[in-house]
Parts: C-alpha cells; sequence; structure tokens
C-alpha cells in the first residue's frame, strides 16, 4: 500500500507549514519573478507600466508584489494534486514529470495574472480590492484548479490515443 501512504501523506501536509517554510528560501526570487511577468503583460497590453524590485508601477498607483501575491500556495496545492493525478491515472514515464511542471507553471501564470490586474485596477478601489481580496483570491484558486483539471485531461486523452494506435 506505497501509493496510498504516498498520497495520504502528501495531501496531510499543512499548506501553511509548507509556504511558511518556503517563504525564505525562494519567496524573493518569486516575488520579483510574479512582478516580472505581470509588467510583461501589462507592456504588452499597452499599458504605460515599469517594474522596480518588486513594484509594479503605473501613473494611476504602484502593486507590491508580497509572498502571498506569488501563488506559491496555489502551487503546493497543484503538486499535491499532481501527486493524487499521477497516483490515479496511467501516464508514460517520459511524460510524468509534465504534470507537476505544468501544475506549477500554471499556478504561477495565473498568479500573475492576479497581479497585472489589480495593477491594473489600483484607481478603481472596489476592483482592486476584490482582486486582493478573498472573493479574488478564490476565484484566481478555482480557476487554477480547472485549469490543471484540463491539463491532466488533455495528457490523459493524449496518452489514451497514444494506447489505441
Amino acid at each position: 500500500h506505497w501509493r496510498e501512504a504516498v498520497l495520504a501523506l502528501t495531501m496531510m501536509v499543512p499548506q501553511g507549514s509548507l509556504s511558511w517554510l518556503l517563504e525564505p528560501l525562494i519567496g524573493p526570487l518569486a516575488k520579483t519573478t510574479i512582478a516580472q511577468i505581470a509588467t510583461f503583460l501589462l507592456h504588452y497590453l499597452g499599458f504605460e507600466v515599469v517594474r522596480s524590485g518588486t513594484l509594479v508601477i503605473r501613473p494611476a498607483g504602484t502593486v507590491d508584489v508580497w509572498y502571498g501575491c506569488t501563488g506559491m500556495d496555489g502551487v503546493i496545492v497543484l503538486l499535491q494534486l499532481s501527486v493524487l493525478c499521477l497516483m490515479m491515472f496511467p501516464l508514460p514515464q517520459g511524460k510524468r514529470w509534465l504534470v507537476p511542471v505544468g501544475g506549477m507553471a500554471i499556478a504561477l501564470l495565473l498568479s500573475s495574472i492576479r497581479v497585472a490586474l489589480m495593477s491594473a485596477t489600483v484607481n478603481h478601489p472596489s476592483t482592486f480590492d476584490y482582486l486582493h481580496g478573498p472573493q479574488g483570491n478564490q476565484l484566481f484558486s478555482t480557476l487554477s484548479i480547472v485549469a490543471f483539471g484540463g491539463y491532466c485531461q488533455i495528457h490523459l486523452e493524449q496518452t489514451e490515443e497514444r494506447r489505441i494506435r
């Protein structure tokens, strides 16, 4: 029953304790990376934007990216779900690494989009507060889980098509 034990241990690890351990290790890099991606997105969407460290600066206002904005909690959840996916569904050995890497990419991309949206709406307090608050967090958390489910479904369908051929 080693698979069940690995799955249980993975799901039992408190998300807050992992986040607390990761923050000093990857916090500065994660904050800067999210700020860079959000600035990139805003720039190519036509917004006047500049980045300085973890600050996303627009003429309408500035957003400072903190560790909570980096999406590391979402990364942890999607890594836990990727263990579940890998345990439940047969994927070829060479493609298994794509599941956790894709989960991390989805969480980081959606966190960057959220920071970009907050920067774009910094001068609209009600919209900014929605995105910054628990409702916005829940929305983007749900979006990342749904996107990850779709990502896993695509891999499963491709695997099934290869088996049929």
